[in-house]
């Protein structure tokens, strides 16, 4: 149940619950339940969760728990890229409610598909999932093809609602002009690299420091440790970005060196000073001191997240 598993997240994020713990629980959950299917003699008697172990080890196919536990490492390794916490750890949920092998969840979704409105898919989608005659050359494959589309943008659609913006937002950035209404660089390099459209080379121009830009050309510096990014690929995919957000053509020049105040070096600072006025918070608290003083109870600072 995907709305179930979005709205059990936010409860969490609500009670500013560590996802990167979270998935770690998830993972030794996994784990376990792994365990009591391949030995379940193996599971001790008195084990408060048995019963439920032994339960879930029956209606989990083997590869699929498999699965699930390397989504949830993955997931947990990967969290620190991820945009948030939120995003990553449902991000993780996602791709494991997207693999799971359910005849109903499949039904459930063919029934979705068939009733979205053709605002809601593409002309050509709508008529290949209509009867197909004889005469006709379209084949179940492609038919196929096109309701995995739909399912698609169906899915489109929970993401956007993981994102819990408002309608209204929704509304004016889906009028919003492709290309920025000032054509001009105004000399901020993060605020452009936030603004970018950008894949795997947003990493390369999260690594970048400005040098010097006019109208035609923004030169970039990259720290040594990073040059390994500075790829033709990378390059060109940053240069067609930009010129596209300024609508000219905009000349991008690289170097290596520079003082390495790059986007990535300011957001890890960022985060750094987070963690720690939020570890200092918890520190200071009277009533963590309370608990400290009076029943031994310690902190561990892996699981102070700022909010």
């Amino acid at each position: 149940d995907g709305n179930s598993l979005i709205n059990q997240a936010k409860a969490m994020e609500e009670r500013s619950i560590s996802f990167d713990a979270a998935l770690n629980d998830l993972a030794q959950l996994l784990h376990q339940v792994a365990v009591a299917q391949t030995v379940p003699e193996s599971v001790a008697n008195d084990l408060p969760e048995r019963e439920a172990l032994l339960n879930l080890a029956q209606k989990i196919q083997p590869e699929t728990l498999q699965l699930y536990y390397q989504i949830a490492l993955l997931g947990r390794r990967d969290i620190g890229l991820a945009p948030d916490e939120f995003a990553g750890f449902t991000m993780s949920l996602l791709r494991m409610l997207a693999f799971t092998p359910n005849e109903s969840t499949s039904a459930a979704s063919k029934s979705k598909i068939s009733g979205v409105t053709n605002n809601n898919i593409p002309i050509s989608s709508a008529h290949a999932m209509a009867p197909v005659s004889q005469g006709e050359n379209t084949t179940k494959q492609e038919v196929a093809t096109e309701v995995d589309y739909a399912a698609t943008t169906n899915e489109y659609k929970l993401i956007k609602d993981v994102a819990n913006q408002p309608a209204s937002t929704l509304a004016e950035n889906a009028a919003a002009p492709l290309h920025a209404s000032n054509n001009n660089f105004n000399g901020n390099w993060r605020a452009l690299v936030d603004a970018l459209k950008l894949g795997l080379a947003r990493e390369l121009a999260k690594h970048c420091e400005l040098i010097a830009y006019d109208e035609q050309s923004i030169s970039l510096s990259v720290p040594e440790s990073q040059k390994h990014l500075v790829s033709p690929n990378y390059q060109e995919k940053l240069t067609t970005a930009i010129s596209q957000h300024f609508d000219r053509k905009i000349k991008l020049q690289f170097s290596i060196g520079g003082s390495g105040n790059t986007p990535a070096k300011q957001i890890f600072q960022e985060k750094a000073q987070a963690q720690a006025n939020a570890v200092n918070a918890i520190e200071e608290d009277s009533f963590v001191q309370a608990l400290i003083d009076d029943f031994g109870a310690t902190i561990i600072p892996n699981s102070i997240k700022p909010i």
